[in-house]
């Protein structure tokens, strides 16, 4: 008992000794609020390793003030790239824009494969008379089974001819009107349905959960959940998307307005005006946005998007102004009765960039890319599974690769 008694006072001895022989540096990152300790002897030198950098310093180097000054360095190379740089809140920006734009060109290109599958039915319907009653029922699975973007176009879809057909004759009876005044002014259509109780669509319920990767390639969960309807007519639609990312240090919320154009009876634009606030690692970003989608028929769905943003980036102390523009274009593919998909490609630049602090107005000719495919399986006609993987790259010489992936469901209440 003894002995062993001797040899932990021994032991404990030798720790003390060896921690009065070293040096502890700590740093706190400003952003995060992460701390870093570093503990240097007194004699000898020792190998550090800080944020992907290494180095050798000896306590002569700590005192002199070597270290500090590398450590200083160390962390101005990486704040190009740290959650609450400039870049960085860019990049969270462009994820917002893709997300907001996503869901609209889904409708849209959902528009496109749903009025694909109608004529598709109406053909062998005409050719094959005994087969009209399946070709009908199979018709409208396609088209009004697809997800939060797809219900909304569905319903624009099929409920345009009824629109302009119910206009036509509110024109004529009452002189002037759409086909939903004329309804709730009349109590009842000739469809026996009240207009007060049958003004809008089902509300969409949507969820899926993005896997992003960071600049310094670190991956961060995201959580969107997002609730949307569209009008009776389906010509126009709102919604509220929220996003969560899982290290629960940034959040978004969004806002869209949706509105349908049409042209002789045929879908042409979709214009989107969109509201988002951000809070990341502290910064604050706001931004308004507007879109245009272009129905291309059987070429698949073009437009283009338009933003301004205002970040609040509290590690330089400064406010952002910046105005962004995204061109996209996706082409989407009927594989079977349930399963779609749909390429795509979105090209986006932040050419002019506005700092209140330093009152300097710099330009960025840099490019960025995000491509990838979006894959959607119908597993019943209300509720419905996708997959998406998209790339995000740029022309700037010192922006990584970046991957995006996304697994989700929607809902039709």
């Amino acid at each position: 008992m003894y002995r062993l008694l001797l040899t932990i006072s021994l032991i404990l001895t030798l720790h003390q000794n060896l921690n009065a022989q070293s040096l502890v540096y700590s740093f706190t990152d400003p952003c995060t609020k992460a701390v870093s300790v570093f503990t240097i002897p007194l004699t000898g030198t020792t190998t550090i390793l800080f944020l992907n950098r290494t180095g050798s310093f000896s306590a002569q180097d700590v005192a002199s003030g070597a270290f500090g000054a590398w450590i200083a360095n160390v962390y101005a190379e990486y704040k190009k790239v740290s959650p609450c740089s400039v870049q960085s809140g860019q990049v969270t920006q462009n994820q917002v824009t893709s997300n907001v734009v996503g869901s609209t060109v889904g409708a849209a290109a959902s528009s496109v494969a749903g009025a694909a599958a109608s004529a598709a039915s109406s053909a062998a319907a005409s050719s094959t008379p005994s087969a009209s009653a399946s070709s009908s029922t199979n018709s409208t699975s396609s088209s009004s089974s697809s997800s939060q973007s797809s219900s909304e176009s569905s319903s624009s879809s099929s409920e345009s001819s009824s629109s302009e057909s119910s206009s036509s004759e509110s024109s004529s009876d009452e002189g002037g009107g759409d086909s939903e005044e004329s309804d709730s002014g009349g109590g009842k259509g000739k469809g026996g349905k009240s207009g007060k109780a049958a003004n809008a669509n089902p509300m969409i319920v949507a969820s899926d959960f993005t896997t992003a990767q960071n600049l310094d390639k670190s991956f961060t969960p995201i959580l969107n959940i997002g609730i949307s309807q569209s009008s009776l007519t389906g010509q126009t639609s709102w919604g509220l998307t929220s996003m969560t990312w899982m290290n629960f240090k940034q959040f978004a919320l969004s806002g869209r307005y949706t509105a349908m154009k049409f042209k002789g009876g045929t879908l042409k634009f979709i214009d989107t005006y969109s509201a988002t606030i951000v809070s990341s690692y502290g910064n604050l970003i706001s931004f308004a946005g507007y879109s245009r989608i272009m129905l291309l028929g059987k070429y698949g769905v073009a437009g283009f998007a338009a933003n301004f943003a205002l970040s609040n980036i509290k590690i330089d102390k400064s406010i952002f102004l910046a105005p962004s523009l995204t061109a996209f274009y996706t082409r989407p593919f009927q594989v079977s009765t349930r399963l779609s998909v749909s390429p795509e490609l979105y090209l986006m630049a932040n050419p002019i960039m506005y700092s209140t602090k330093d009152r300097v107005t710099s330009v960025d000719r840099s490019v960025g890319f995000f491509g990838g495919s979006g894959f959607d399986y119908q597993l019943s006609r209300r509720f419905k599974i996708n997959f998406n993987y998209k790339v995000n790259a740029s022309t700037k010489k010192d922006f990584p690769v970046l991957s995006f992936f996304l697994i989700g469901s929607k809902v039709n209440l």
